[in-house]
């Protein structure tokens, strides 16, 4: 996973066409939530065996909205749904917390 997270991150550094740069981007978005799929079922054996630890850091929650959000944006958009999210002022821009844990939690 990591190799196809790295060459898409490698063609977007190429010259692309808008077209190609958003599909490049889909494809390492992807390959990075296939591997969150991963890494998910890895955390449940650790939360099973009771080592489960958190990566407490600063976090942009308005990038971990939106970074979900394009994630499933697309399977929204195949089943003819609209997708839309909202995230009001009163939120903080930027939070103390795990941000792989925030947006598991949001694809889900």
């Amino acid at each position: 996973m990591n190799a196809v997270i790295g060459m898409g991150a490698l063609i977007l550094e190429t010259d692309l066409t808008d077209e190609q740069r958003e599909y490049a981007s889909t494809i390492r978005s992807s390959g990075e939530a296939l591997l969150g799929i991963i890494n998910d079922i890895l955390d449940y054996s650790k939360i099973e065996a009771g080592k489960m630890e958190l990566e407490l850091q600063p976090t942009e929650i308005l990038q971990c909205v939106e970074e979900s959000f394009d994630l499933v944006a697309p399977q929204a958009a195949v089943k003819g749904l609209e997708l839309t999210y909202n995230v009001t002022d009163s939120v903080p821009s930027v939070l103390l917390g795990d941000s792989a844990r925030i947006r598991q939690i949001l694809v889900s």
